[in-house]
């Protein structure tokens, strides 16, 4: 069974040791130079090579652990999905070639695909460049309504507009009623 947030942790950290221990290694130089009276920011690392400013080079290695766990988290994420996505989406795959007698099979995938992952993640319809999005925001341009608007809003995302509304102070009677739930 795939566990995403146990993958990313585990991966971030076998960056993060691998990078800790690099950057160990150059506050171990940096001390030296301390303890010798010399200045870190013009360590000589032998002769004809340049200086090398040991404390902007832990200070890049620290901002490359930072980058590099920011890529593996949002890696995990893109790649990774767990099983209960996959075995839905197996089980959707499997209900649509059973309804469409197998002609999905034959057709491109686009054409008859439902994406279970948008649909855990909020979007049912598929993404924003969906058919169906693209026919609703069309349509809702052609009777005058913006997207933008409140009534827009509404139309196009009712269960975040109902948070966002939620989540707000509504006063005492609104809070009376939401501390009910």
């Amino acid at each position: 069974m795939a566990n995403c947030s146990k993958l990313k942790e585990e991966q971030i950290q076998i960056s993060k040791s691998n990078w800790d221990k690099t950057i160990a290694d150059v506050v171990i130089y940096i001390k030296d130079q301390v303890d010798k009276g010399l200045n870190p920011e013009q360590f000589n690392p032998g002769p004809g090579k340049p200086l090398v400013n040991l404390l902007k080079l832990a200070e890049d290695y620290k901002n490359e652990r930072d980058n590099q766990a920011i890529e593996i988290s949002k890696q995990v994420d893109e790649q990774c999905s767990e099983d209960v996505v996959e075995i839905t989406q197996l089980l959707v795959d499997l209900a649509i070639v059973k309804f469409t007698k197998g002609i999905s099979l034959i057709l491109p995938q686009h054409v008859t695909h439902i994406d279970v992952k948008e649909i855990f993640n909020g979007k049912p319809f598929g993404g924003d460049n969906s058919i169906v999005n693209q026919a609703r925001g069309a349509l809702m341009r052609g009777i005058g309504i913006d997207e933008n608007s409140s009534l827009g809003k509404v139309i196009l995302d009712p269960a975040g507009t109902v948070k966002d509304t939620w989540d707000k102070d509504n006063g005492d009677i609104g809070n009376f009623i939401k501390g009910l739930f």
